[in-house]
């Protein structure tokens, strides 16, 4: 029994042994003075497997000098492993390695286990790297948890010095970073800046796009610079970001958009437009109610109509402004202002007028605008054509729509009936083909 109790504890210890190599602390620390690097890698990587001892994380941190490559980049890996504060120093030293490979991995084995105090020795190699994927692996890295990015506002200044960098892809991930750990007012002044010399057309529709994302009306002055200024594409996004803006800054962003409208160029005048859909305040809707009425420009005044029928959603008035275009002159008119309807108005003579009208595409809208209210009443519509209109195409229109009411007993009889008893074999056909996918 007593050899039993004995022979346990050595079997463990024996297997534990194995499991390590079989080296001792004192044979593996002769191993990493070999002349060897491969005999030094393979010490380092036994000590790896027992990094979370004091003695193995020691003798690490002294092999982080070795003259190969190799075993360099193997100990500060493990040094990130450790998630001991105390190798800090070490990856910070091994930041300015000559090695390229050296200095990634310690960026990110040093923010691995160094949080916000591995931030400022990081980014202060920034300035310093001349490998452009190792930048942008930097302002990538840092932005990765909370206490990183509060770390980084507190050393702002060194992601504002890359908004200088001589390549674009870094100049953008700056913005980024700038954006997500700066305040307000400091991040839309350093970015202003930017905008003055700033030449690449990617980065500025990057900027205007991450100013969506800040959120305060202090960005509104770049986002209108860059309308004035800019390039197709740039105002497009310029005005994409005006748009989300609206959400947090509605009052400012009308205010904007209103002088937008009033622009003498045609294109800002019709983005502008097109925008203001997203930013429903009276200012705006009384705005685009007076393009509508009076610009004689047909793709303004059908643009600003389509804006207000986003506006519809929020005000019943706005819905009987557009009912007034249903009897205009012009079919481009009259059909914006369909479109703009369906979904939002509720007024089943509107459509019905219109789907008897002559205008194919106008009918189609109308059509749509019934069956999206999808009330007996817009049901009775369809049957009262399909019942009685002398046109074969209006009444095969009929029928279809009626499948959208398979619920309403007299829509269903009014299939029953012209099935079969039209006069005509294609509504026939059509009206049996409907009743039977019921």
């Amino acid at each position: 029994m007593v050899m039993r109790y004995i022979l346990i504890p050595l079997f463990s210890i024996l297997m534990a042994s194995q499991a390590f190599g079989g080296e001792t602390y004192e044979e593996l620390e002769r191993q990493l003075e070999s002349r060897n690097a491969r005999e030094r890698e393979q010490a380092v990587r036994q000590l790896t497997s027992r990094i979370s001892e004091d003695r193995a994380f020691t003798l690490l941190k002294g092999a982080a000098k070795d003259t190969d490559t190799e075993v360099r980049a193997q100990v500060i890996f493990a040094l990130g492993r450790s998630e001991r504060k105390e190798a800090l120093p070490v990856l910070a030293k091994a930041l300015d390695d000559k090695i390229l490979r050296i200095r990634k991995t310690a960026i990110t084995s040093a923010l691995q286990i160094g949080e916000g105090e591995a931030v400022k020795p990081v980014l202060r190699r920034l300035s310093r790297e001349k490998d452009i994927a190792t930048r942008l692996q930097i302002l990538t890295l840092v932005t990765n948890s909370k206490e990183l990015r509060d770390s980084v506002a507190a050393e702002i200044s060194k992601v504002k010095t890359a908004l200088e960098d001589r390549d674009s892809r870094v100049r953008k991930q700056a913005i980024t970073v700038l954006v997500s750990v700066g305040k307000p007012k400091e991040v839309t002044a350093a970015l202003s800046r930017r905008t003055r010399v700033e030449k690449d057309p990617a980065v500025l529709r990057h900027l205007v796009s991450e100013l969506a994302e800040v959120k305060d009306p202090s960005s509104l002055k770049i986002v209108e610079s860059l309308v004035q200024k800019g390039s197709r594409n740039l105002r497009h996004q310029s005005f994409k970001t005006l748009e989300s803006l609206s959400g947090t800054c509605r009052e400012e962003c009308a205010r904007v958009l209103v002088r937008f409208m009033s622009n003498k160029d045609e294109e800002i005048k019709r983005m502008a437009i097109q925008s203001a859909g997203k930013c429903p305040t009276s200012r705006v809707t009384k705005k685009l109610q007076r393009i509508a009425e009076e610009d004689g420009t047909m793709p303004i005044r059908t643009a600003a109509i389509h804006s207000l029928g986003m506006h519809c959603e929020s005000s019943p008035k706005g819905v009987r402004f557009l009912e007034r275009f249903g009897n205009a002159p012009r079919a481009e008119i009259r059909y914006a202002a369909v479109q703009a309807m369906v979904g939002r108005s509720k007024n089943v003579r509107f459509f019905e007028k219109l789907v008897k009208g002559k205008d194919p595409e106008i009918r189609v809208a109308a059509v749509q605008g019934l069956i999206q209210i999808k009330t007996r009443a817009s049901g009775r519509v369809f049957v009262s054509i399909l019942r009685s209109s002398s046109d074969p195409s209006m009444r095969i229109m009929a029928a279809r729509s009626l499948g959208h009411f398979g619920a309403d007993k007299s829509c269903r009889k009014a299939l029953a009936d012209a099935a079969k008893k039209d006069g005509n074999l294609a509504v026939r056909t059509e009206a049996k083909k409907v009743l039977e996918s019921l």
